[in-house]
């Protein structure tokens, strides 16, 4: 009996098999075998090979570039020089990258201790590098790409310091130093030179002391020249002789302090005020108007004592209590004083605290509180012109009658001689070896600045 069973299902039990598998059946289609997928492998080396043949070197590179991105292999490459030789890269690299790719032959900086002493051998930077002629920092390199075309130089690269803590500690104080200008002349009065300033604020020096984290090494840091503080005392020279002189004025505000202003305006000049503090209250629409005037307001201490014979607590209230009535009254700030009787001395200065930056004397005293007589007046007010000059009369403190007089007779006396009257301010401005900043009616001591607690030997 001819075997009935299908070549394909031979292996299949009997048994399994039902009427649908019948002789009479027809025979079923052998499948054809799954086809195996072919490698590219081939296909890519013969392609590479052709560029290699066709178009050498720069061939390759670039259809080796332009294929491996197509098959999704790679990245796009950019050329770039290292070191003077040409070399490419993936698109967007940072110069760490090309770094680690190129490994040109340079020496890692050393890990160094606060004190100089070498930790950890290539414990530093691993190299130093300059993109496109440009030093570029080390800690930038991981984040600086390079773009095409670009060069870029690797050097060794620089020693690091170990971690530390640091902190700051105090070498030197400033003093207190007073300077007289060269070509001050010398006067009778208890302040020499018609101006004294600060013209230099203290400044303490400090040193940083850091402490090693690896090594506990202490070593020095970042060191602070202190300086001492300076108080300027000179002659006001305006620029090129320039004719200015100044009007000021004493013990006000009082019952005489508007007709002198109305003198000035009828000159069409400006003055500087120096007021007693305990009388700006009683007069404050006046001391209003005169600090919204153009005129130059000061103090002028707050009861008139000698300032020479009191302590640092009595001065310093002498000073802020005066410097206050004036901003709340007049809404004027300054920080310049006449210290009654001309009486200054560089005691007083270091008692100060800083709190007061300005002292104007004179140069012409008009001797008017002794009422004179008007000629007198005038004669004390106009002998021995200058420019610079700074003329002393009082608009308080008792009867003011032959000053009133003699005012007008002054002015046209100096403007005849083709002087220009001016504002203290405005005459310390006009002589240049005067810092811009110390001509200041107001200032205030500097955040950084520190104030001596002796007077320099």
């Amino acid at each position: 009996m001819a075997d009935d069973r299908n070549p394909y299902m031979s292996d299949i039990p009997r048994r399994r098999r039902g009427a649908h598998f019948a002789p009479e059946a027809q025979p079923m289609v052998p499948a054809a075998p799954p086809r195996k997928r072919r490698s590219l492998k081939p296909l890519l080396a013969v392609l590479l090979l052709a560029a290699l043949t066709a178009g050498g070197y720069l061939g390759w590179q670039r259809f080796g570039d332009a294929l491996i991105a197509r098959l999704g292999i790679g990245g796009r490459r950019v050329e770039v020089t290292v070191n003077g030789e040409i070399a490419h890269v993936p698109e967007g690299s940072t110069v760490q990258a090309v770094f680690e790719a190129v490994k040109p032959d340079v020496a890692a900086g050393n890990l160094m201790s606060v004190g100089g002493n070498v930790l950890e051998e290539g414990g530093g930077d691993l190299f130093a590098a300059t993109l496109d002629g440009q030093d570029l920092n080390y800690a930038e390199a991981g984040t600086t790409t390079v773009a095409k075309g670009a060069s870029i130089t690797f050097a060794d690269g620089a020693d690091a310091c170990e971690q530390y803590t640091s902190e700051t500690v105090v070498t030197t104080q400033p003093k207190l130093v007073r300077q007289v200008k060269e070509g001050t002349e010398e006067t009778n009065l208890q302040q020499t030179g018609t101006v004294q300033y600060i013209y230099q604020w203290g400044k303490e020096g400090t040193k940083e002391v850091r402490t090693g984290s690896v090594s506990g090494e202490t070593a020095d840091g970042t060191v602070t020249e202190g300086q001492d503080c300076i108080i300027m005392c000179q002659n006001v020279h305006p620029d090129d002789n320039e004719k200015l002189v100044a009007l000021t004025f004493d013990d006000g505000p009082g019952l005489y302090t508007e007709r002198f202003m109305q003198i000035l305006d009828d000159y069409d000049i400006k003055a500087t005020f120096n007021l007693i503090g305990e009388q700006v209250e009683d007069c404050a629409d006046i001391v209003s108007r005169n600090c919204a005037s153009g005129n130059q307001i000061c103090s002028h201490s707050w009861n008139h004592p000698l300032l020479t014979n009191i302590g640092q607590e009595d001065l310093l209230a002498q000073l802020d209590d005066t410097f206050a009535v004036i901003k709340s009254v007049g809404g004027y700030d300054t920080s310049t004083i006449r210290a009654p009787y001309g009486a200054l001395n560089i005691d007083m200065w270091l008692k100060s605290q800083g709190h007061m930056t300005l002292s104007v004397c004179w140069s012409h005293d008009s001797l008017d509180w002794e009422q004179p007589g008007v000629n007198a007046i005038v004669a004390n007010c106009t002998g021995v012109m200058r420019p610079g000059s700074i003329i002393l009369m009082h608009d308080a403190g008792g009867e003011r009658e032959q000053s009133l007089e003699a005012l007008p007779r002054i002015i046209e006396a100096w403007q005849n001689a083709g002087y220009r009257f001016v504002t203290v301010e405005e005459l310390m401005a006009s002589d240049s070896s005067i810092p811009e900043e110390c001509c200041a009616n107001y200032r205030t001591m500097p955040e950084d600045a520190v104030w001596p607690t002796e007077i320099a030997s």
